[in-house]
């Protein structure tokens, strides 16, 4: 096992480079540039799963409509709002909006200013209701940053797959919309009043606070701080001084803490190897992950699982 999992370190970097020039030259444009009027039906894939991209004309308009599957829109450009007879939500560029099912809505464009998106259906037969889910009847807003790789990111790979349409492309597109709703529904489920990490009305402060919060639940994936600096919309030199204020360490030391602490749990309450926990704390290099524990408990991941487990009741 661990000799299999050495051999997708080295699998997982050339990857890791092929992803990166594939985004390089897909630049984040919809397919479809010819305006439309009304809105666009879905037509599902034996995945159950449909993505189209749309571009409101000046002269779009949208009855109130009420459909029996789940979907997600991204707004690439524009601006607008949604409304339910009730409420209203604003709407612009990087917002994302889960509407569930049987919910009575409609969209508009504000004046001058129309509105284009990726839109993702759910079908109901594959992937149920709301209610299956663990939803309430009403929409839901994020930033398109707050999902793990950036919503924006996760549209195109579902585009590619969708159009390539190569062997297995149906079970990475089921897969793949799985997982949207999975992180929809964990970063609902966060106790934080709504997403505010890209958002450059808050101050900086509450920003770096609210990345610290989705930290814990990321601290295994790659990240640097000109990164996150521009994710969160602002300069290095501010988020290293925000990010020691309110921890009081810096960004390397703190993620290097919460992987090792998770280290040590995995150690503690499992049987997995060294490679394999290392790999899950978000260490590519074993090396690195043997010098970073030492550092941080002055003993080795062997030792430590031995001493843990002699003091465990």
């Amino acid at each position: 096992m661990d000799s299999v999992l050495a051999h997708f370190y080295k699998l997982s970097s050339v990857l890791k480079i092929i992803v990166a020039t594939f985004m390089a030259k897909s630049p984040g444009q919809l397919k479809n540039d010819k305006p439309i009027n009304t809105p666009i039906g879905a037509s599902f894939s034996e995945a159950g799963v449909s993505i189209v991209d749309a571009v409101h004309s000046e002269n779009w308009q949208m009855d109130w409509t009420v459909h029996p599957y789940q979907k997600v829109l991204l707004i690439v450009s524009g601006s607008g709002y949604i409304e339910d007879g009730t409420l209203s939500w604003p709407l612009k560029k990087g917002i994302v909006v889960y509407i569930p099912d049987h919910w009575r809505y409609r969209l508009t464009d504000n004046p001058g200013t129309p509105v284009s998106l990726f839109i993702l259906f759910f079908e109901t037969r594959i992937f149920g209701t709301h209610k299956d889910i663990g939803f309430v009847k009403r929409p839901i807003f994020f930033s398109q940053e707050s999902f793990a790789q950036g919503g924006l990111e996760r549209m195109r790979l579902l585009f590619y797959e969708q159009s390539a349409n190569l062997p297995g492309s149906q079970e990475i597109l089921r897969g793949m919309a799985w997982r949207f709703l999975g992180e929809i529904k964990r970063t609902h489920s966060r106790s934080l009043p709504g997403d505010v990490s890209v958002d450059p009305s808050r101050s900086n402060e509450a920003r770096v606070q609210h990345f610290l919060a989705e930290l814990n639940d990321n601290f295994f994936r790659p990240m640097t701080l000109d990164d996150i600096a521009k994710r969160l919309v602002m300069s290095k030199r501010t988020l290293t001084s925000l990010f020691r204020k309110h921890t009081g360490t810096s960004f390397l030391n703190y993620i290097q803490k919460l992987r090792i602490e998770h280290a040590k749990k995995l150690l503690r309450d499992s049987n997995r190897s060294i490679i394999t926990i290392s790999f899950e704390c978000g260490f590519d290099n074993l090396s690195n992950f043997y010098r970073t524990f030492k550092n941080l408990t002055h003993c080795s991941p062997n030792e430590w699982r031995r001493k843990s487990k002699k003091s465990s009741p």
